[in-house]
């Protein structure tokens, strides 16, 4: 059985016993392991140990056996990745905008429907766990196949295919936490999946309600998320499928915060509709995937004054097809396309007339191809180019080389070379177009600037990939040089259309983020795994105001040990983590020409938990979090986090 070596929690999650609903109808079955696959790494799904990129997985059983309540929960351990106050996922110290989400290829990016607040909602726009097979996550730029939206990462979600006969699972959880001001999660989720012909059309059918209350304290938020999806599978014959899906997302966020002696609330309500119609198949000797999906967005203010809307609409088409080709040695080519439609409408805040209406849109085309090359038994190459034409900002090529060599059948020396590319938000190049800043009633705004260029960026990576019978060990040293950062700048001291201060945008900065990633996993026994990961990132801006700080609010340090268990106690499994994560600043111009830093301190947090199933239809998983109550608040530790807090959870499947 092989694990997969980027994973921090490989053996014990997949090979023991899987203490999670599917596995509930095959406790007395043999666990049969098949090696796993990436398909956002490359153009084709490849070997982990060959894989042209960092990437780590995360399995839907690993999921459902811990809190999901948005996409943080599942990625937070993985090396490289960081988590903000915002709940925003940035990868190797660069910014959230960087990252790119998709869910069975489909992406998930509104946004451009939010200028401020609620920054972490596009985590929230994600399948329950039930319906998850599996989360691949890939560091560095992916542009070349992914485009521009994947300047620093990649997480994709992969559902689970439609089931052979009728199948589903109810799970309901919640938190109860010690402190009183501390947040409260109530969750229920379901996923449903079956044929309606047999082998010929499946549905699956998921949803899930998410309550968030915040606590008893002055500053609080709470959130309700209501989620439903349904996915239609057509399978004519054996080589070829189609699908239709359609989901639809409203979340409510009410914000109070302290003004002087007032609380003021704030409400912002969000809706998401994602459209989607696939194909999978093979024409003549090629493997052909078709996608065109449609995603809108809208966000509302109901407390604002000026009954502000935001509505943003991408309609998205991919395709591409791949074949395998024999010339010294194996050539697996891909070629692809993609159409890009984004438009955008919106209130002109910062102008002297904030009743006018903004209409933004942009079409993007590009061409990329593939070739993985397996030069010989020990030797793999990948080269790869992507061709962008963005109507607003012109041509660009972003290529990538990547290479893996087996210095044995069990250790792997990888490395390479990749681009990534990124064109700025609609409002941002619109020279008419002013954001109101610092606060509605400042009068500060920022000009959008039509000469702006697309950032850029540059990441080198090499390291080593090893995995043995009970350990498996990966470390990457990683640089990533970043260009043409987007910034804003004081032009001139009340010259804004209100009378504030007037800002404009500009390409000022150049960024250079090195560092280390290591993840390890070793199984002391049949029952026991240790398993954990480490982070270094040194970030430092190169140019611009805030030259010699880092580029966001990033620790250098990071770590997570986990220990698994499993008990000799029929269907019980036990679990305990350590997570640390160390100091940072954030840093931001000031108005007068200066810079504001803010420095947080380190801290660790110890969680326990365990995973019971009861019988074939029934399972339990409980976890005390932040066991040490350790207080994490945002003055401190630029980060808010609950004290000790009690998760349970229950699945029923049917």
């Amino acid at each position: 059985m092989r694990f997969t070596s980027a994973s921090v929690r490989g053996l014990l999650s997949t090979t023991l016993i899987t203490l999670v609903p599917q596995a509930l109808v095959a406790q007395e079955s043999e666990v049969i392991e098949l090696d796993p696959i990436f398909v956002s790494a490359a153009g084709i799904g490849v070997d982990p140990l060959t894989a042209p990129a960092s990437v780590t997985v995360v399995t839907g059983e690993e999921i459902q056996g811990e809190r999901f309540t948005d996409l943080t929960d599942a990625v937070t351990a993985t090396p490289g990745v960081f988590v903000d106050n915002n709940d925003n996922i940035t990868f190797r110290g660069l910014r959230p905008e960087d990252t790119l989400i998709l869910v069975d290829g489909m992406r998930v990016n509104t946004r451009q429907s939010r200028t401020n607040g609620s920054g972490g909602l596009d985590q929230f726009y994600v399948p329950p766990a039930s319906a998850i097979e599996r989360i691949e996550i890939i560091r560095g730029p992916m542009s070349s196949l992914h485009g521009s939206e994947a300047l620093g990462g990649v997480v994709n979600i992969i559902t689970k295919s439609v089931a052979d006969e009728w199948t589903g699972s109810l799970t309901v959880e919640g938190t109860n936490p010690v402190g009183a001001d501390d947040s409260v999660d109530k969750q229920a989720s379901y996923f449903l999946s079956g044929p309606v012909i047999e082998d010929t059309l499946g549905l699956q059918i998921w949803g899930r309600r998410l309550n968030r209350e915040g606590g008893e304290g002055a500053e609080t938020t709470e959130r309700d998320v209501t989620d439903t999806n349904a996915k239609l599978t057509w399978t004519p014959n054996s080589d070829q499928e189609f699908f239709l899906s359609f989901g639809e997302t409203q979340s409510t966020n009410e914000t109070n915060a302290l003004r002087g002696s007032r609380v003021i609330s704030t409400i912002r309500e969000d809706e998401r509709r994602a459209l989607g119609l696939g194909y999978s198949g093979n024409v003549g000797t090629w493997d052909v995937k078709a996608l065109l999906s449609r995603e809108e967005s809208k966000r509302e203010t109901p407390t604002s004054s000026v009954g502000r809307v935001i509505e943003f609409q991408t309609t998205t088409f991919d395709v591409r097809a791949s074949r395998d080709l024999e010339f010294n040695g194996l050539h697996q080519f891909t070629l692809g396309g993609q159409y890009q439609k984004a438009d955008l409408t919106d209130l002109n805040l910062g102008s002297s007339n904030t009743s006018e209406h903004f209409a933004f849109s942009n079409a993007q085309s590009s061409v990329f191809a593939e070739d993985l090359w397996e030069v010989n038994d020990r030797l793999n190459l990948t080269f790869g180019a992507r061709y962008t034409d963005d109507e607003r900002f012109g041509g660009k090529v972003t290529p990538r080389i990547y290479a893996t060599y087996a210095l044995s059948p069990d250790l792997y020396l990888a490395g390479g070379i990749s681009t990534g590319y990124k064109t700025p938000e609609l409002r941002d190049a619109h020279e008419n177009y002013y954001l109101s800043t610092n606060g509605s009633r400042s009068g500060d705004a920022i000009q959008g600037n039509p000469d702006l260029l697309p950032e850029e960026s540059t990441n080198y990576e090499i390291g080593l990939r090893f995995e043995g019978s009970r350990t498996n060990v990966t470390a990457t040293l990683f640089q990533t040089d970043f260009t043409n950062k987007i910034d804003e700048e004081l032009v001139s001291v009340g010259g804004a259309p209100q009378g504030g201060d007037l800002y404009r945008y500009i390409n000022v900065d150049e960024v250079r983020n090195r560092g280390l990633e290591l993840s390890a996993g070793y199984a002391l026994t049949q029952a026991v795994e240790i398993s954990g990961s480490y982070t270094y990132i040194h970030s430092e801006q190169l140019s611009g105001a805030l030259q010699g700080y880092a580029l966001n609010r990033t620790p250098e340090h990071q770590a997570n040990l986990r220990v698994d268990w499993q008990t000799n106690v029929s269907d019980l499994a036990v679990w305990g983590q350590a997570n640390y994560v160390g100091k940072s600043s954030s840093v931001s111009a000031s108005g007068t020409g200066g810079v504001d830093v803010s420095e947080y301190q380190d801290y660790t947090t110890l969680d326990v938990g365990l995973n019971y199933i009861v019988n074939e239809h029934v399972a339990v998983n409980a976890a005390i979090y932040n066991l040490g109550d350790v207080e994490i608040n945002t003055t401190e530790h630029g980060t808010s986090q609950n004290g000790r807090t009690l998760w349970l959870g229950l699945t029923t499947q049917f």
